[in-house]
């Protein structure tokens, strides 16, 4: 595959016309079919690079991220935790008590399957979470595909309860009482990351917020929300 293929491959995921520094090269070497060992912070574009290379044919093999490092090989299994959450710890009052599925995403049928979304972290009162965004779920206007502000409210949404749940005890559950979305800037195709947190929680009520960010950092949208929590009847 040329160059020029691959350019044309990431612009018809995720609506780029060219890779981030070093994406392109780790591509080309992937094709050429050496090991690649590489090693990206988080919102340097793991996700878009691998998503662009599991869309290629059978002729390069599995692909997987693990941690802030994106692997290259065949036949790999599937890393231990994917979809996990690791602690923070101190963020809110109070320690770890549910996370949704233990360490793995909920059991289908679920939102989290279904958009395939990633926990990044889970833990008192803190939930981080990304999901790549393709132009499917996209509406398209001379600028570029914009992620729908449905797609956006549903992953702050889910960070928030992600948040929310990790508070809770073992007899509670919680509904969403109200529900707010500001959008910033609009969204595109590419790695959105989702970060909820419990500003304060009551005895009945949970007030939660979350950000949108960008690969590079920008924040798109805020949102925040109320959570009732439940108890069976005594």
């Amino acid at each position: 595959m040329r160059d020029a293929d691959l350019k044309s491959l990431l612009h018809s995921a995720f609506g780029y016309s060219s890779f981030r520094s070093n994406q392109e090269a780790v591509g080309r070497a992937v094709i050429e079919g050496r090991d690649v060992l590489l090693v990206m912070p988080t919102g340097s574009g793991k996700s878009t690079l691998l998503r662009t290379l599991n869309r290629m044919n059978d002729n390069v093999a599995d692909y997987y991220r693990t941690g802030d490092v994106l692997l290259g090989g065949r036949s790999h299994p599937e890393p231990a935790g994917e979809g996990g959450q690791r602690g923070r710890g101190g963020a809110v009052g109070g320690s770890r008590r549910r996370a949704p599925g233990g360490e793995e995403a909920p059991p289908a049928p679920h939102i989290w399957r279904t958009l395939g979304y990633r926990g990044i972290e889970q833990a008192d009162g803190v939930s981080v979470i990304e999901w790549d965004a393709t132009p499917e779920f996209c509406f398209h206007v001379p600028s570029g595909p914009i992620v729908h502000g449905g797609m956006v409210t549903t992953l702050l949404d889910t960070a928030m309860g992600g948040a929310c749940w990790s508070l809770m005890a073992e007899d509670e559950d919680f509904l969403t009482a109200d529900l707010r979305t500001e959008f910033m800037r609009s969204a595109r195709p590419g790695t959105l990351r989702a970060e909820g947190q419990v500003v304060q929680r009551s005895r009945r009520v949970v007030f939660c917020s979350a950000e949108l960010y960008d690969s590079d950092g920008t924040l798109l949208a805020t949102a925040r929300c109320t959570q009732i929590v439940r108890r069976p009847r005594r």
